[in-house]
């Protein structure tokens, strides 16, 4: 994938022919999120793995480098990308911050969803406490670097069972924020910080929709996502073991499966 939509070089996964499923990774990390559950997809589908703008090798244009990117424009720039790649109605799986773009996309593009998932991510906006911290690391992030990022955050995304018996996948999650730049977090930090409450939205999602949580999530827990889809009429909710916040690096087969099931429901009726 290659595309340059208003000042975005798009880079990304895209593979499989059939009807689209588009999957939008979650902060800081890129398309990688998704390699070891997604490429078995292709024998049906069309997945599309963007990295979104400023996060792997989706690089804002000289001059163009905003200091906020907000979750609207993400899902603006998402139905820009996929009118030149000549798709219209699409399914879509939002991790966390992904998913709070999915939720964008919904509110200024419903017309184009053939369905939702929606992973580890919630319906709230940030706390007054989480905003300073998001606005902080946003201000700091060019001194104090995205190593020292990177090595904080795996203990609050990995279960710990990932944490204690799977040293690849932390050291792979490590570097894969390490290889992020700045002004990419620092954007995406800032347009978190000031997202509105999606909470009402959901109960006028008349697409099927599915919500996934990984047991062991303490970002997004399994309760507050099975109160979201509640409020969802056509929902379903499934809890995946042995995973914290990233199913699709902590567990791969049990999302994919899911994701499968999902889709054949939502396109094929199965």
């Amino acid at each position: 994938m290659n595309y340059l939509c208003k000042g975005i070089d798009w880079r990304g996964f895209d593979e499989g022919s059939g009807k689209p499923l588009v999957f939008l990774h979650g902060f800081p990390f890129d398309r990688k999120l998704y390699q070891n559950s997604c490429q078995s997809l292709t024998d049906n589908y069309r997945v599309i793995v963007p990295d979104l703008p400023g996060f792997g090798e989706s690089r804002f244009r000289s001059g163009f480098a905003p200091n906020c990117f907000e979750m609207s424009e993400y899902a603006d720039g998402l139905a820009e990308l996929l009118d030149k790649m000549g798709e219209f109605k699409v399914l879509v799986c939002g991790l966390s911050m992904g998913g709070y773009i999915a939720m964008q996309f919904f509110r200024r593009h419903s017309d184009r969803l053939s369905g939702l998932i929606f992973c580890d991510t919630r319906s709230t906006p940030d706390s007054p406490t989480v905003v300073k911290k998001r606005l902080l690391l946003a201000d700091s992030i060019h001194q104090t670097g995205v190593q020292s990022l990177a090595a904080q955050m795996p203990p609050s995304l990995l279960s710990p069972t990932t944490l204690t018996s799977n040293q690849r996948i932390v050291t792979f999650l490590t570097e894969m924020i390490a290889e992020q730049e700045p002004s990419g977090i620092a954007a995406a930090a800032r347009g978190m910080a000031v997202r509105d409450d999606s909470t009402d939205c959901l109960k006028t999602i008349t697409v099927p929709t599915l919500f996934l949580v990984g047991e062991d999530d303490l970002i997004s827990p399994p309760q507050v996502m099975r109160e979201m889809a509640e409020a969802v009429n056509d929902s379903e909710f499934l809890t995946v073991p042995n995973s914290g916040h990233l199913p699709p690096l902590e567990n791969p087969a049990f999302f994919t499966k899911a994701v499968r099931r999902f889709a054949d429901r939502v396109y094929h009726g199965v």
